[in-house]
């Protein structure tokens, strides 16, 4: 007989044994009616007989996140709170097969006959229902989950499984959304669209240093790639037919950040062969906004 079968053989000799004992318990009660621990003992054998003979699971729990939702835009102060789920077929099972049991007190029991399984996870920053993280700026939402999976071991080496070793199967989800930073426009010298005069005038070749405020201090990795940006605009209608095209700050200066009046600055280099046109200058912030400033360049 070869190894398989064998095992297999033996495998339904010990499920027979466990199901003759059941029966046994159960179906003579005019000779000695079995105890309450008898019992229980009987059913963990036929659960534990099942969990022996069952294939590997090898499937990660599926998550769902329904809030917050991915590449969303939530106000400052706006109150999100978390919706998200974790399911497993591999766990609802073992909640079925507990039957009337909780799947805590299922777990239990198969912990107090040394076979610990752990318990089934799913877990995010906040607890489902909590709100979310809502300060200023781009943040993730990830979730987190394992199951109660677990491989056979073969204890006394004849060749079949006897014993639960816990293996549980691991998977996440992230979602990403954003909350805009504080942002009231570009500080002198330099005027916003929204002004009575928009435009900026300035000599072609001069450096100009770019300052706004975000209400506190966000890093400096706030600048989405390649921003700055800047391109050529009819100075009369303001319509753009030129793509955008990376910016470059003077010298080797980067963007800067000063606490004590709250303010970034990035300076702008221009290029003296701009005389006698307008262009834009875009800041795109990681918190999925753009700012736009008009120069007329003399």
């Amino acid at each position: 007989m070869s190894g398989t079968k064998r095992g297999t053989g033996v495998r339904r000799m010990r499920l027979r044994a466990v199901l003759a004992l059941a029966c046994a318990a159960f179906a003579v009660p005019a000779l000695a009616a079995p105890t309450a621990q008898a019992q229980s003992e009987v059913e963990f054998g036929l659960l534990f007989a099942q969990l022996l003979v069952l294939p590997q699971d090898t499937t990660p729990p599926a998550i769902t996140i329904a809030t917050p939702t991915d590449g969303a835009t939530y106000a400052r102060g706006e109150v999100v709170n978390a919706d998200y789920s974790c399911s497993d077929a591999g766990v609802a099972f073992m909640i079925a097969l507990a039957g009337g049991s909780a799947l805590d007190e299922f777990l239990a029991l198969l912990a107090d006959h040394g076979t610990n399984l752990g318990h089934p996870t799913c877990a995010g920053p906040v607890p489902a229902g909590s709100p979310i993280t809502a300060s200023p700026g781009p943040h993730t939402f990830t979730v987190t989950a394992s199951d109660l999976a677990y491989t056979v071991a073969d204890t006394d080496g004849d060749g079949v499984g006897d014993r639960l070793v816990s293996s549980p199967n691991a998977s996440a989800a992230t979602v990403r959304y954003t909350v805009p930073y504080p942002f009231t426009g570009f500080k002198a010298p330099v005027a916003n669209p929204s002004e009575v005069n928009p435009v900026n005038p300035l000599k072609a070749g001069q450096a100009v240093p770019i300052k706004f405020s975000l209400g506190g201090d966000r890093g400096l990795r706030i600048l989405t790639p390649p921003a700055p940006t800047s391109r050529p605009i009819d100075c009369t209608s303001g319509l753009a037919d030129d793509p955008l095209l990376p910016a470059f700050p003077a010298g080797n200066s980067g963007l800067q950040y000063d606490a004590a009046s709250d303010t970034y600055t990035w300076v702008w280099k221009t290029d003296a062969a701009w005389k006698d046109t307008c262009r834009t200058l875009t800041v795109a912030l990681d918190d999925d906004t753009t700012h736009e400033a008009l120069f007329a360049f003399k």
